[in-house]
């Protein structure tokens, strides 16, 4: 074998290496007896097939050598990035997710190198060992080393009511006297003495405060001196209806004043310190940003453009209020967040670009190199030989041939039929699906019910109105149609035919920049009933419900029941 000046490897450099052939070698490959000899990176009866010697990872495709086109929420070389965003949940029990945080969201590498068990809606369960680092240590982006995690910046409210200290690989939460750290809630929540302590107000009525407690007795009776039970011979009894309970009590609102009542007591709070749902004053939690993401404490825009020019490479930062977006530029696109310029793989965006040669992908652009004897045309944007007319190629001297492109580019006419024709082919859609704007991508447009559960083939919770497939399958429904067809499961390869954008997409067939455009589903709109008892806000991609006062998520997290505070999910 040879090396040829063009790069070609064929068993000779000279004119016949290219013709006499009957089969047509894409990517730079070579025609010997009638089959090619590929170039390295490349395999394949045509040499259209690129290797990627590590492979893709997480539903990464191999579009060019040693390069993956990665799925939605994935990025690296070989796609083993995650940089999808969602909730943290720090218990599982019988493989149901429970102790969401409030108030973030966050990736699952970090949530399950901190406090996190099960990360993501649905939840996936934490590896018992993260990989490459172990618990308390996350990978440096650019150097790949293992560095601490201050848990005390990363999560909000952690250890809330107490002192949050961080400690390398780990961090320690120091509650005040009466409190105890839990676990679940990731805060310092108070200890109930009345229901820890046996025989505590032996005969009489245990109260708990924050902190403490105190013992109510019935007439005739007396606390004791250290306050923990009642004893008899009380000369001077305490009448509970009448009594000033503030005087009685010294140990009442402990953190504020305490102003009798009849029969009772309240508690007026000193500054910074709140009411909680039991009228004792606990501290005010404001969190890192007390005003929001993006806006200072007294309530001023932070413009992150002029805080780092650098915040978008590759585009053109816009500060808005709270936050900012990227303006990309061409050759770029901007991913879901809206804060990130991602290249834009022409090569695998348009898998006849470049056709007759080698397609290469470069930041913000490609480049094309044709075989010896062909010619690049920039209108075309493709290798073409000069004899032979786009669609056509050379078997033998100057004689031209058709090229079958349902052959050469199999699964060229994504859910549709590819028929060859002279110089060219066109792909036929099944009854119900259109093409797209593309021309190669058959998309289903039927209108049908989409419904939130499938059991044993009976579907049930109807949204109302009626929906196409993508829009219903790629949000939240669970199955579709008059013959109640289950959706596909996230991550198989028929959910991502059907949701190539991934969760919260859908698209209409419209190609912006040379690639289809896919559009965010706005699930508030699409089904009203959301957040019952809480407001549904759409998000990129998905929706957040934020619940009423006294409200919280339910186990399906897209409606709001009467329990403790208000959550937030992505």
């Amino acid at each position: 074998m040879c090396t040829c000046p063009n790069g070609q490897v064929s068993p000779s450099c000279g004119s016949k290496s290219v013709q006499h052939c009957n089969i047509r070698c894409m990517n730079g490959g070579s025609c010997s007896d009638d089959h090619c000899l590929c170039q390295k990176g490349y395999t394949g009866t045509h040499c259209g097939q690129p290797v990627c010697e590590n492979g893709c990872l997480n539903g990464g495709r191999c579009v060019a050598p040693n390069r993956c086109a990665c799925t939605y929420g994935f990025t690296g070389p070989q796609c083993e990035r995650d940089y999808r965003t969602g909730p943290c949940f720090t218990l599982v029990t019988n493989q149901m997710c429970q102790g969401q945080l409030s108030g973030i969201v966050c990736t699952k590498t970090l949530c399950c190198a901190t406090v996190g068990r099960a990360w993501g809606h649905p939840c996936e369960m934490c590896p018992a060992q993260p990989s490459p680092c172990r618990r308390g240590f996350i990978p440096n982006i650019r150097t790949g080393a293992c560095q601490d995690v201050d848990e005390c910046q990363a999560i909000p409210g952690i250890c809330q009511g107490g002192k949050c200290i961080n400690a390398v690989g780990s961090f320690e939460c120091k509650c005040p006297a009466g409190h105890k750290f839990n676990e679940v809630t990731q805060k310092c929540d108070d200890i109930d003495e009345c229901s820890t302590i046996p025989g505590i107000c032996e005969g009489g009525e245990c109260s708990n405060t924050i902190s403490s407690y105190f013992c109510k007795c019935p007439s005739g009776y007396a606390t004791t001196s250290d306050g923990t039970g009642c004893i008899g011979e009380y000369i001077a009894t305490v009448n509970f209806t009448q009594a000033n309970l503030c005087q009685v009590y010294q140990n009442l609102c402990i953190n504020g004043r305490c102003i009798p009542t009849p029969g009772s007591y309240r508690c007026e709070c000193k500054k910074g310190f709140e009411l909680d749902i039991r009228g004792e004053c606990i501290e005010e939690y404001h969190g890192l940003c007390s005003s929001g993401p993006g806006i200072t404490a007294s309530g001023n825009d932070i413009n992150e453009c002029a805080l780092n020019p650098d915040i978008c490479p590759n585009g053109v930062c816009e500060n808005l209020r709270g936050t900012y977006k990227c303006i990309c530029n061409s050759g770029y696109e901007v991913d879901s967040t809206g804060k990130v310029c991602l290249d834009i793989d022409e090569c695998a965006v348009n898998r006849l670009l470049c056709d007759n040669g080698l397609c290469r992908n470069t930041p913000g652009s490609f480049t094309c190199t044709c075989p010896k004897g062909f010619v690049y045309k920039p209108d075309l944007q493709t290798c073409e030989d000069p004899i032979c007319a786009k669609g056509y190629s050379r078997i033998r001297g100057n004689q031209c041939d058709d090229v079958d492109e349902c052959v050469v580019f199999p699964g060229v006419c994504t859910n549709g039929h590819c028929v060859n024709t002279m110089g060219s082919f066109i792909c036929q859609c099944p009854s119900g699906m259109i093409l797209d704007a593309t021309g190669r991508r058959c998309i289903d447009i039927r209108l049908e019910s989409c419904y939130l559960r499938h059991d044993d083939e009976d579907c049930t919770s109807p949204i109302g109105g009626r929906h196409r497939l993508d829009a219903c399958c790629c949000s939240v429904g669970a199955s579709w149609g008059p013959d109640c067809d289950e959706c596909p499961i996230r991550s198989t390869p028929e959910y991502e035919a059907l949701c190539p954008r991934g969760p919260g997409f859908s698209t209409r067939g419209e190609v912006v920049n040379g690639k289809p455009f896919y559009k965010d589903i706005n699930e508030c709109k699409m089904i009203p009933r959301l957040c019952t008892y809480g407001k549904c806000r759409n998000t990129i991609g998905s929706f957040r419900c934020k619940c009423d006062n006294g409200f919280a998520l339910d186990s399906d997290e897209r409606n709001c029941t009467g329990n403790q505070e208000s959550r937030r999910f992505k």
